[in-house]
């Protein structure tokens, strides 16, 4: 890769089918200035090269479709896009669950009261994020053999159960609240520690 392709920076190789006949290394390797999440050299067991995945410089859809990996992560630009991505994902959070009390309110004002709804929304806005903090706790106490997705999805379960019991919901809001507090600064000790 060295000789042949200088201008690259690996960034891993992989090893399809090991002690086969059709043993084949495939290296990955970023391109300088260029979207593309990388492009993929081909070496067969012996070393000799078989070709590339054309990621780089092969059809223009091919390209587009191996931009999407760095575009949807943010992985370009440093940290001005990073703090961009976060700006506006906080942004576009805020948007949806603010419309959806908008819309609970004016349902409220004409008499459609619906406080479990109302509940179970606020179950979804404030204990989704508090069960995601919850489950990396988890990472940190139980180490990676935790069960992450049984984790946040019981979690989140049990909050939108918690939702249908007789709370008044500004109480309730105000529980799922602290309790995201409470994870969040858990999670941030322990990451620190």
């Amino acid at each position: 890769m060295a000789r042949h392709y200088p201008q690259v920076t690996i960034t891993y190789v992989t090893i399809h089918d090991p002690l086969t006949r059709g043993q084949e290394v495939q290296v990955s390797a970023l391109h300088a200035r260029r979207l593309i999440f990388g492009e993929s050299y081909r070496f067969d067991a012996g070393g000799r090269f078989l070709g590339v995945a054309g990621l780089a410089d092969g059809e223009l859809g091919q390209q587009a479709a191996a931009s999407n990996y760095r575009l949807h992560f943010g992985n370009f630009g440093g940290l001005p896009v990073k703090l961009a991505y976060v700006l506006f994902g906080t942004a576009l959070t805020a948007i949806c669950a603010t419309g959806t009390y908008i819309w609970l309110g004016k349902r409220r004002r004409r008499g459609h009261d619906e406080p479990r709804l109302l509940k179970a929304w606020d179950a979804v806005v404030w204990g989704s994020p508090m069960a995601l903090a919850l489950t990396l706790v988890a990472r940190f106490v139980i180490g990676n053999a935790a069960p992450f997705a049984a984790i946040f999805w019981i979690g989140s379960a049990l909050v939108l159960a918690a939702a249908f019991a007789p709370f008044a919901p500004p109480r309730f809001r105000r529980a799922l609240q602290i309790g995201l507090v409470v994870s969040c600064v858990g999670a941030g000790g322990l990451a620190l520690a």
